[in-house]
Order: C-alpha cells, then sequence, then structure tokens
C-alpha cells in the first residue's frame, strides 16, 4: 500500500535533527510517533481532498511519509493546511530545543563536559554544521535558559 507524503517547510538543522537518527531524506511516522498523533489529529480535521504527490521536496523541506490506510479512515484526509505544516515546525523545533538542552545539561553534570564542548557534541552527533546554525547564538540561547530556570528554582 503507498505511503501519503507530507512536505514540511523546515530549517536545515531541524531537518537534519529530526533525520539524524534515521538517517535517509524520509521521517516514517505512524500513530505513536511524535509527530504522527499531530499529523494524523490535524488530518482529521480537513476535509478529503484528491492527493497529488510531488516526485521530490524542495531542499528546505521534510518529507514526512505515512501509511495511506492510516489518512484512510472515515472522515479523514489527505491535505495538510499551510498552518498545520507551521504547527509541525514548530513542534520539531521544541523537540529540537528540549534534547539539546537536555543533553548539555546532562553531559555537563553528569561528565563535567565543558558546556560549549557538548553543544558541539550535540552538533557532531546530528552532523549540524556551522553554515547550518550558529553555534554561539545557540550557546547564547542556552545560557539565557539556564538563568531562566535558576530564578523560577
Amino acid at each position: 500500500m503507498p505511503n501519503v507524503e507530507i512536505y514540511i517547510p523546515l530549517a536545515s538543522y531541524l531537518k537534519k535533527y529530526q533525520l539524524g537518527e534515521c538517517g535517509g531524506n524520509v521521517l516514517y511516522i505512524n500513530q505513536k510517533h511524535e509527530i504522527g498523533i499531530i499529523v494524523l489529529a490535524l488530518l482529521k480535521q480537513q476535509p478529503d481532498h484528491t492527493f497529488k504527490s510531488r516526485k521530490c521536496p524542495e531542499p528546505n523541506e521534510m518529507v514526512l511519509s505515512i501509511a495511506d490506510r492510516l489518512c484512510n479512515d472515515k472522515g479523514r484526509g489527505k491535505f495538510l493546511h499551510e498552518e498545520g505544516k507551521k504547527m509541525i515546525a514548530r513542534k520539531i523545533r521544541k523537540m529540537f530545543l528540549f534534547d539539546l538542552r537536555f543533553y548539555v545539561r546532562q553531559n555537563h553534570l553528569d561528565f563535567g563536559t565543558p558546556e560549549k564542548y557538548a553543544l558541539r557534541n550535540f552538533f557532531e552527533k546530528y552532523k549540524i554544521s556551522e553554515d547550518d546554525f550558529d553555534e554561539g547564538s545557540m550557546y547564547r540561547d542556552y545560557t539565557r535558559w539556564k538563568k531562566e530556570r535558576k530564578v523560577e528554582n
């Protein structure tokens, strides 16, 4: 059975983050996947449309592939509106920031790794280059987040 492909515009570092663990160019999702839950809920809200599959995504797009049988349930369409795509992109960014902050914090606390090195290791793990995202900017974001956490506690 064919899969339905949804093209989500993402920054290159987020695309590498999502695809880094599995490799390849397509993220296969199901109803148990964190992104899959959101996609299926959004598809359920949409009317059924005829689906035109494109041959290849744009360079800034990530392909989400979901089984056709999941999209053909009663009342579930195959079309995802632009606002839904933006919502998924925001969710992926939040997942990225959570994983990055957790990784840096745990490496610093558990192994005594300096935060800048832990950040660099995270970027290397997902093959994110300096061209994709500024390491200094992310380090400043991490330190701001850390200060905010101290104020809350």
